[in-house]
Protein backbone atom coordinates (compact mmCIF):
# COMPACT_ATOMS: atom_id res chain seq x y z
CA UNK A 1 0.00 0.00 0.00
CA UNK A 2 3.04 2.01 0.15
CA UNK A 3 3.71 1.65 -3.75
CA UNK A 4 2.84 5.41 -4.11
CA UNK A 5 5.85 6.74 -1.34
CA UNK A 6 8.59 5.50 -2.82
CA UNK A 7 8.02 3.87 -6.78
CA UNK A 8 8.44 7.56 -8.65
CA UNK A 9 10.41 10.13 -6.35
CA UNK A 10 12.40 13.79 -7.02
CA UNK A 11 11.39 17.08 -7.54
CA UNK A 12 12.95 19.61 -10.30
CA UNK A 13 16.19 18.97 -9.62
CA UNK A 14 15.78 15.10 -10.91
CA UNK A 15 13.23 12.01 -10.61
CA UNK A 16 14.34 8.93 -9.13
CA UNK A 17 12.13 5.80 -10.81
CA UNK A 18 12.77 2.62 -7.86
CA UNK A 19 9.70 1.37 -9.22
CA UNK A 20 9.61 -1.64 -12.31
CA UNK A 21 6.02 -3.23 -13.38
CA UNK A 22 3.01 -2.15 -15.70
CA UNK A 23 1.10 0.58 -15.36
CA UNK A 24 1.57 4.22 -15.08
CA UNK A 25 3.25 6.77 -12.86
CA UNK A 26 2.68 10.61 -12.73
CA UNK A 27 5.07 13.16 -10.09
CA UNK A 28 3.76 16.60 -9.68
CA UNK A 29 7.15 18.96 -10.13
CA UNK A 30 7.71 21.99 -8.17
CA UNK A 31 7.13 24.05 -11.23
CA UNK A 32 3.42 22.59 -11.46
CA UNK A 33 4.33 20.37 -14.41
CA UNK A 34 3.66 16.75 -15.06
CA UNK A 35 5.45 13.91 -15.45
CA UNK A 36 4.44 11.00 -16.45
CA UNK A 37 5.62 7.82 -17.10
CA UNK A 38 4.19 4.58 -18.76
CA UNK A 39 5.60 1.00 -18.24
CA UNK A 40 5.02 -1.98 -20.38
CA UNK A 41 6.75 -4.90 -19.27
CA UNK A 42 6.45 -8.67 -17.97
CA UNK A 43 8.76 -7.73 -14.94
CA UNK A 44 9.73 -9.39 -12.40
CA UNK A 45 8.58 -12.31 -15.22
CA UNK A 46 10.91 -11.21 -17.43
CA UNK A 47 13.95 -8.31 -17.14
CA UNK A 48 12.31 -6.33 -20.19
CA UNK A 49 10.66 -3.06 -19.03
CA UNK A 50 10.01 0.02 -22.03
CA UNK A 51 9.54 3.37 -20.52
CA UNK A 52 7.08 6.03 -22.73
CA UNK A 53 7.29 9.38 -20.97
CA UNK A 54 4.27 11.89 -21.25
CA UNK A 55 5.15 15.72 -20.71
CA UNK A 56 3.76 19.07 -21.43
CA UNK A 57 6.92 20.47 -23.19
CA UNK A 58 10.83 18.96 -24.28
CA UNK A 59 12.50 20.20 -20.44
CA UNK A 60 16.27 18.90 -19.42
CA UNK A 61 16.27 16.52 -16.08
CA UNK A 62 17.77 14.44 -14.91
CA UNK A 63 16.26 11.21 -14.67
CA UNK A 64 17.61 8.36 -12.45
CA UNK A 65 16.66 4.64 -13.09
CA UNK A 66 17.43 2.08 -10.06
CA UNK A 67 19.70 -0.68 -11.40
CA UNK A 68 19.71 -3.54 -8.79
CA UNK A 69 22.63 -4.99 -7.11
CA UNK A 70 21.69 -8.51 -8.72
CA UNK A 71 21.84 -7.42 -12.45
CA UNK A 72 25.50 -7.63 -13.85
CA UNK A 73 24.53 -7.49 -17.30
CA UNK A 74 22.24 -4.34 -17.71
CA UNK A 75 21.20 -3.32 -21.28
CA UNK A 76 20.05 0.34 -21.93
CA UNK A 77 18.36 2.22 -24.51
CA UNK A 78 17.47 5.79 -25.01
CA UNK A 79 15.17 6.16 -28.69
CA UNK A 80 16.59 2.95 -29.35
CA UNK A 81 19.95 3.77 -29.04
CA UNK A 82 22.61 1.97 -26.52
CA UNK A 83 23.50 3.69 -23.18
CA UNK A 84 27.12 2.71 -21.90
CA UNK A 85 28.31 2.40 -18.27
CA UNK A 86 25.33 1.11 -16.49
CA UNK A 87 26.25 -1.02 -12.82
CA UNK A 88 24.70 -2.67 -10.40
CA UNK A 89 23.63 -1.43 -7.53
CA UNK A 90 22.92 1.81 -7.93
CA UNK A 91 21.16 4.93 -10.17
CA UNK A 92 21.89 5.51 -13.51
CA UNK A 93 21.44 8.76 -14.33
CA UNK A 94 19.84 10.37 -18.05
CA UNK A 95 20.66 14.23 -17.76
CA UNK A 96 19.22 15.61 -21.03
CA UNK A 97 16.39 17.41 -22.60
CA UNK A 98 12.81 14.96 -22.83
CA UNK A 99 9.93 15.36 -25.07
CA UNK A 100 6.94 13.43 -24.63
CA UNK A 101 6.88 10.00 -26.27
CA UNK A 102 10.73 9.72 -25.36
CA UNK A 103 11.74 6.08 -25.28
CA UNK A 104 13.44 3.94 -22.96
CA UNK A 105 14.22 0.85 -22.61
CA UNK A 106 15.90 -1.07 -19.75
CA UNK A 107 17.01 -4.93 -19.89
CA UNK A 108 17.66 -6.00 -16.66
CA UNK A 109 20.20 -9.43 -16.24
CA UNK A 110 17.49 -12.28 -15.03
CA UNK A 111 20.10 -15.39 -15.01
CA UNK A 112 19.88 -17.61 -12.37
CA UNK A 113 22.49 -16.78 -9.40
CA UNK A 114 22.92 -18.76 -6.15
CA UNK A 115 23.30 -17.80 -2.53
CA UNK A 116 24.91 -20.39 -0.56
CA UNK A 117 23.91 -20.30 2.82
CA UNK A 118 25.60 -21.09 6.16
CA UNK A 119 25.78 -24.25 8.55
CA UNK A 120 22.46 -22.91 9.87
CA UNK A 121 20.98 -24.90 6.86
CA UNK A 122 23.62 -27.56 6.07
CA UNK A 123 25.52 -24.80 3.37
CA UNK A 124 22.26 -25.23 0.96
CA UNK A 125 21.70 -22.72 -1.42
CA UNK A 126 18.95 -20.19 -2.47
CA UNK A 127 18.42 -19.92 -6.06
CA UNK A 128 16.67 -16.90 -7.61
CA UNK A 129 16.21 -15.83 -10.99
CA UNK A 130 16.46 -12.16 -11.11
CA UNK A 131 14.56 -10.83 -7.95
CA UNK A 132 12.41 -13.71 -7.58
CA UNK A 133 13.18 -16.82 -4.48
CA UNK A 134 12.70 -19.84 -6.69
CA UNK A 135 10.86 -22.95 -4.65
CA UNK A 136 9.92 -26.08 -4.78
CA UNK A 137 6.32 -26.70 -4.97
CA UNK A 138 4.31 -29.83 -4.35
CA UNK A 139 1.72 -28.89 -6.59
CA UNK A 140 4.08 -28.37 -9.43
CA UNK A 141 6.00 -31.77 -8.91
CA UNK A 142 5.39 -35.73 -8.18
CA UNK A 143 8.20 -36.09 -6.11
CA UNK A 144 7.54 -35.64 -1.97
CA UNK A 145 9.51 -32.55 -0.89
CA UNK A 146 11.77 -34.73 0.90
CA UNK A 147 13.00 -36.79 -2.41
CA UNK A 148 14.25 -33.45 -4.04
CA UNK A 149 17.34 -34.02 -5.86
CA UNK A 150 20.43 -31.85 -5.96
CA UNK A 151 20.36 -29.14 -8.77
CA UNK A 152 24.14 -28.83 -10.74
CA UNK A 153 24.32 -25.01 -10.95
CA UNK A 154 27.29 -24.94 -13.29
CA UNK A 155 24.69 -26.43 -15.53
CA UNK A 156 21.63 -25.34 -15.03
CA UNK A 157 18.81 -24.35 -17.36
CA UNK A 158 15.58 -22.52 -16.47
CA UNK A 159 13.35 -23.79 -19.28
CA UNK A 160 9.84 -22.00 -18.82
CA UNK A 161 6.73 -24.16 -18.18
CA UNK A 162 2.92 -23.65 -17.76
CA UNK A 163 0.72 -24.80 -15.64
CA UNK A 164 -3.23 -25.10 -15.36
CA UNK A 165 -3.07 -24.33 -11.56
CA UNK A 166 -5.94 -22.24 -10.20
CA UNK A 167 -3.16 -19.99 -9.31
CA UNK A 168 -1.06 -19.47 -11.33
CA UNK A 169 2.88 -18.60 -10.90
CA UNK A 170 4.53 -15.75 -11.73
CA UNK A 171 7.05 -17.99 -13.00
CA UNK A 172 7.45 -21.21 -13.65
CA UNK A 173 10.51 -23.53 -14.81
CA UNK A 174 11.38 -27.12 -15.44
CA UNK A 175 14.87 -27.78 -14.09
CA UNK A 176 17.01 -31.29 -15.29
CA UNK A 177 18.67 -31.94 -12.04
CA UNK A 178 22.19 -33.24 -11.18
CA UNK A 179 20.70 -36.76 -11.55
CA UNK A 180 18.72 -36.07 -14.47
CA UNK A 181 15.10 -36.47 -13.10
CA UNK A 182 13.15 -33.74 -14.06
CA UNK A 183 11.66 -31.45 -11.34
CA UNK A 184 9.73 -27.57 -11.76
CA UNK A 185 10.66 -24.71 -9.83
CA UNK A 186 8.28 -21.44 -9.29
CA UNK A 187 8.40 -18.53 -7.67
CA UNK A 188 8.67 -18.44 -3.85
CA UNK A 189 5.38 -15.62 -3.70
CA UNK A 190 3.04 -18.21 -5.24
CA UNK A 191 4.91 -21.74 -3.90
CA UNK A 192 1.99 -23.34 -1.78
CA UNK A 193 -1.17 -21.12 -2.88
CA UNK A 194 -2.48 -24.31 -3.96
CA UNK A 195 -2.39 -25.81 -0.15
CA UNK A 196 0.49 -27.88 -1.20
Amino acid sequence: GMISDWALLGSAAGLYVNYYGPGTMTARLDDGSDWTIVQKTNYPADGKIDFALRIAKPTPMPLMLRIPAWSENTALYVNREAVEGVKPGTYFTLDREWRSNDQIQLILDMRPRALRGDENVQFNASLYAGPLLLAFDQKQNALDPGQVPAIDFKNLELVPAATDAQFQPIVLYRVAAADGQEIFLTDFATAGASGA
